[in-house]
């Protein structure tokens, strides 16, 4: 068994008098909890961050999550049991707050999908008018993923390549090709529906 090193056996009991803290209710108690763990905190949003698209609001929520998760597990831990470690505790109750979290807004989204792209005008874009574009965007609902969509929506209503790169947290390259696969995709659908004979949806802009 590893010998734990002095720093750690005082890391650990400031650890647990700040829980004790937390527990009695001290205002300032969860703040320097939250410091002390805000490195373990950020990594883990990390990782969910490199496998699913999400914009600041939702990196924002993701924080806010975490921290109640964190909360949450001080208030319920037993600092009277030896075979748990607060740290580990406290990763397990954050990572299933976290997986809940975008379970749940997966859920919405989809649910929100087909609405969400009705509502979106892109009139200049592909040259029709309103009724044709929430019908042609009604119809790619099923085609465009949910990165697409939300490029394609910021662009529409205004925002540019830089303003998007900036919300969603990604590369000019990576906005650009969206919208790429997002026009053409709407071009193909678009062509079906017209027999295949069509009027040719712009490139400018994309």
């Amino acid at each position: 068994m590893r010998r734990v090193s002095l720093a750690e056996q005082a890391e650990q009991q400031e650890v647990c008098r700040l829980i004790r803290a937390v527990q009695r209710g001290e205002p300032t108690a969860f703040d320097d909890l939250m410091a002390c763990y805000a490195p373990l905190l950020k990594r883990m949003i990390g990782s969910f961050s490199k496998t699913t698209v999400l914009c600041e609001a939702e990196k924002e929520d993701l924080k806010q999550e975490a921290a109640i998760a964190l909360y949450k597990a001080a208030l319920g831990f037993d600092l009277g049991q030896t075979k748990v470690t607060f740290g580990l505790y406290a990763k397990i109750c954050i990572r299933n707050r976290l997986v809940s979290a975008i379970r749940h807004r997966e859920r919405k989204k989809r649910k929100e999908k087909a609405d969400s792209l009705k509502e979106v005008s892109v009139s200049s874009e592909v040259g029709s008018s309103e009724g044709e574009v929430g019908s042609l965007l009604a119809e790619a609902g099923e085609l465009l993923s949910h990165k697409e969509q939300t490029v394609l929506q910021l662009y529409s209503s205004g925002l540019s390549y830089k303003e998007i790169s900036k919300e969603l947290g990604c590369t000019l390259k990576s906005v650009d090709n969206a919208l790429s696969r997002a026009k053409r995709k709407l071009k193909e659908c678009r062509g079906k529906q017209n027999g295949g004979i069509g009027k040719k949806m712009p490139t400018e802009g994309f």
